[in-house]
């Protein structure tokens, strides 16, 4: 489950996302994909 959402400032196609794993997730396409960053 994402308990955190956040959109890049400069980019709001760019949106970073948090599970209760503490694991982060990063789209470049406004949600349509996401890629692990950790």
């Amino acid at each position: 489950m994402i308990i955190k959402l956040a959109v890049a400032p400069n980019n709001s196609q760019i949106l970073y996302a948090v599970n209760e794993k503490n694991q982060v997730f990063q789209s470049q396409d406004a949600g349509k994909t996401w890629k692990t960053l950790n």
